[in-house]
């Protein structure tokens, strides 16, 4: 899935050239009222300096930081809101200010405290010209909390510090302070680990030691939000944290979070570093790689926000981005296919079916070409060339694969792959003509393997005249040819040796073939499948009750299509995932649905079907309920281990951890409650684990808490590991239960199927919407899904 954005979306968007070749600009900071650019940048001998650019590009000021230390970088900047001559700015742990017009620099007092990030902040309601420094410190006691100070900003070398705390435990060293001086903008950390966050746009009301979400939109490992000048909406970036160009979106939200959209879509050329000018009309950016998508490559760009708040506005567009920003919208930008990257190293890049981009995990790759979803990653020939047909015939299990791709044309030849009799392959190939490119027979020369190439109407023909050797999926074409000889000399039927969803498809189409030929009907290949698209036809696979599956794993399984931004996703319970269903409040109810609901529902009844192509799977992690005193005393002992092991400190395991846990578990008030706790990795009975559950904030510390163990496959040497005795063990009780619990239990199935979000999705969930309403008083149950012959499925409507 990927982000929406309104129908009429065109960015207004211009790339900015510099004439000096010795400057790289790194990051951009603010602009002043007439229009200058705040950037930090990098001279050619590699020291850290501050330039001002005109928003044109003409004009460069640099300013002289050479009495500084000029190599460590330059953690932020700011123009002063009330003087265009003043800048701010914040290296090594250092605040300064600098004056434009006499190139002079003071070091500000800040108590000998190491600031860590610093905002502007308006103290007076009667003239909001006034404004204070605010300063975000280490908290002395505890490293990983910062606390916010003020300080009299008065323009001159006397500055002195107010004893003036704003905010203890402020959660993110990067805050923004609201126009009007009365929130703290800033990103709230629910969850992370090397490679992943989950990160919410969050602020605080002034003295509030409660955070409130905005949305619940995952930012990830994007820059840090900030207010437009009105403070009406916040501006907000989303960026994956994978290696390589991660891509990055640029929106703006409301603060109720009801009202969003796009202003740049997700693209290659990150906009991970931007700022707004003071009218609010334009934003600078500054993108992590050359801006190509962008349509041209430049310094920085500037992006036309003049009538921001009258666009179309996407409501609500809540929820997680997708799963990996979509290779569809590159393409859509126009980025070549070989310029195109996955987000991480999970994942590779392949063509599909329709010669548009994917990216999937490595191990499904041989499988989707197989089924004609995908296709290898640079084609320039229409056949698809197997180097080892005898090992796909073992690995896949079917007795012949013919394989044809989309966009082929009538003279054009295609690769098959016979494999059966010899006494029925020989005369397939002399009747079509098949060029043989490779062949193999066994000792007695019973049995053939022959791959080779075909012409178009050849194969056709073929299709047409064995209807009953023949079954379908999407692009993919398989055959039957006498059967195979196992290793005791017997033959058997084909369909022994396909799996569940395979027997299914092939018993399908030979009914459909049957039926056709009982009311005395011709059949003939063009009927079910589309040339030259190869897809199937759509009234085909709704009389067949065929499965368009575009990918399994695991325990979940995907239908086509996958590229829209709405889907309906059903999940199938195991007995041992039903008994686990609880809230804390309300009753679990589920509402009944019959055969003539699903007549009226057919991509409930897919989904259904879907579910049951695969088996359930016994758990490789599972939880244990825990109070938080007991989960923070588990974390100090691993931690302590962790330490004695590799001689390291506290921070390296706690980035946050809140003071005074027992005084507010006395206290019968929540008051709220942080912890990320970067836990090693397990090594138990000789099997290797992971905690997570470890990095959240809660606000209700009385409430029981659950600490996830999850199996791996190996130790992960490039991260930190402790081996646990029994002894160990007694000291972490849960875990244990956890661990013991791993394997027992089965996990439940998912399948999941896009739909237009108009009037499909909507249809669909006004529906489940309805059911709900009409059979249960909502107040006091909650109604995750239904019920179909006596088994029980959970309905969910994820939209991007």
């Amino acid at each position: 899935m990927g982000y929406a954005y309104a129908d009429d979306f065109n960015p207004d968007i211009l790339p900015i050239h510099l004439e000096a070749e010795d400057i790289v600009l790194r990051t951009v900071f603010d602009w002043t009222s007439s229009n200058m650019i705040l950037f930090g940048a990098k001279l050619e001998d590699g020291a850290e300096t501050l330039v001002l650019i005109s928003s044109d590009g003409k004009k460069i000021k640099q300013l002289d930081l050479a009495s500084l230390d000029n190599y460590f970088p330059i953690i932020h900047a700011q123009i002063d809101p009330s003087d265009d001559n003043i800048v701010h700015f914040l290296k090594n742990n250092k605040l300064y200010r600098y004056l434009l017009d006499k190139d002079n620099i003071t070091e500000l007092n800040t108590d000998e405290n190491k600031v860590e990030f610093f905002d502007y902040y308006t103290y007076s309601e009667d003239n909001p010209s006034k404004h204070m420094i605010a300063y975000s410190v280490k908290d002395i006691n505890n490293p990983k909390q910062l606390q916010l100070f003020s300080m009299h900003d008065s323009h001159d070398e006397e500055s002195k510090p107010m004893v003036s705390e704003l905010m203890s435990n402020l959660e993110s060293d990067e805050f923004q302070l609201s126009p009007d001086g009365t929130k703290i903008l800033f990103q709230k950390t629910l969850d992370a680990s090397y490679g992943y966050a989950d990160r919410r746009i969050a602020y605080l009301e002034a003295q509030d030691y409660g955070p409130h979400l905005v949305s619940d939109l995952n930012i990830r490992c994007g820059n840090y939000p900030k207010w437009y000048p009105s403070g009406e909406l916040i501006v907000y970036h989303v960026s994956y944290c994978g290696r390589g160009a991660p891509g990055g979106v640029l929106g703006t939200i409301s603060l109720d979070g009801n009202n969003s959209q796009i202003l740049l879509p997700d693209n290659n050329d990150n906009p991970q570093s931007f700022a707004i000018n003071q009218n609010g009309s334009t934003i600078v950016i500054l993108p992590s790689t050359n801006g190509k998508s962008y349509g041209d490559i430049a310094d920085f760009y500037l992006l036309n926000l003049l009538g921001v708040s009258e666009r179309k506005t996407i409501f609500p567009r809540h929820g997680n981005p997708p799963d990996s920003f979509t290779p569809l919208q590159h393409e859509r930008n126009g980025t070549p296919f070989d310029q195109m990257q996955c987000r991480n190293d999970d994942f590779v890049l392949v063509q599909k079916y329709d010669g548009s981009p994917a990216c999937v995990k490595p191990k499904s790759i041989n499988s989707l070409i197989f089924r004609g979803w995908a296709d290898e990653k640079f084609r320039t020939l229409p056949i698809i060339d197997f180097q080892n047909p005898d090992r796909i015939f073992r690995e896949v299990g079917y007795l012949g694969l013919m394989m044809f791709l989309p966009h082929i044309e009538e003279n054009q030849t295609i690769a098959i792959s016979l494999e059966g009799k010899s006494n029925m392959v020989l005369p397939i190939i002399q009747r079509y003509d098949v060029e043989i490119l490779s062949e193999k027979t066994n000792t007695d020369k019973s049995f053939s393997s022959i791959f080779g190439k075909i012409t178009k109407p050849n194969l056709q023909k073929f299709f047409e005249e064995n209807p009953m050797n023949i079954f379908v999926k999407r692009g993919v074409l398989l055959t039957s040819l006498g059967g195979y000889q196992d290793n005791t000399g017997t033959y058997g039927p084909f369909n022994q040796f396909l799996t569940d969803n395979e027997s299914q498809i092939a018993g399908d189409i030979l009914t459909y073939y049957e039926n056709k030929r009982t009311n005395g009907e011709d059949v003939h290949f063009s009927d079910f499948v589309k040339w030259p698209t190869g897809k199937i036809n759509e009234s085909f696979l709704q009389k067949s009750k065929l499965l368009d599956i575009a990918e399994i794993e695991e325990n979940r399984i995907a239908l086509n299509p996958t590229d829209t931004c709405a889907h309906i996703s059903l999940r199938l319970l195991s007995a041992d995932k039903l008994a686990q269903y609880h809230t804390r409040d309300k009753e679990i109810q589920f509402f009944e649905i019959t055969d003539t609901d699903l007549k009226e529902l057919p991509v409930l009844d897919e989904l259904i079907r879907a579910t049951h192509h695969l088996e359930f799977t016994t758990n490789e992690d599972a939880h244990a309920e825990i109070s938080l005193r007991e989960l923070v005393d588990y974390e100090f002992f691993i931690m302590e281990k962790a330490i004695g092991k590799y001689d390291d400190s506290q921070d390296d395991y706690f980035v946050k951890l809140d003071g005074n846990l027992d005084e507010k578990l006395a206290d019968p008030k929540p008051q709220g409650f942080s912890n990320e706790f970067l836990s090693p990795q397990l090594v138990y009975d000789d099997n290797v684990y992971v905690l997570s559950h470890t990095v959240f904030w809660v606000a209700n510390e009385h409430e029981t808490q659950s600490i996830s163990v999850h199996l791996r496959n190996s130790i992960d040497n490039d991260k930190k590991f402790i081996t646990l005795t029994e002894k160990d063990m007694e000291s972490i009780p849960k875990i244990k239960q956890a661990i013991e619990k791993i394997g027992t239990e089965f996990e439940s199935i998912v399948a999941y199927k896009g739909l237009p979000e108009n009037p499909d999705w909507n249809e669909y969930r006004e529906w489940f919407g309805q059911k709900k309403t009409e059979q249960f008083n909502l107040d006091e149950t909650y109604v995750p899904g239904f019920v179909y012959n006596d088994e029980y499925y959970d309905l969910g409507f994820p939209i991007c």
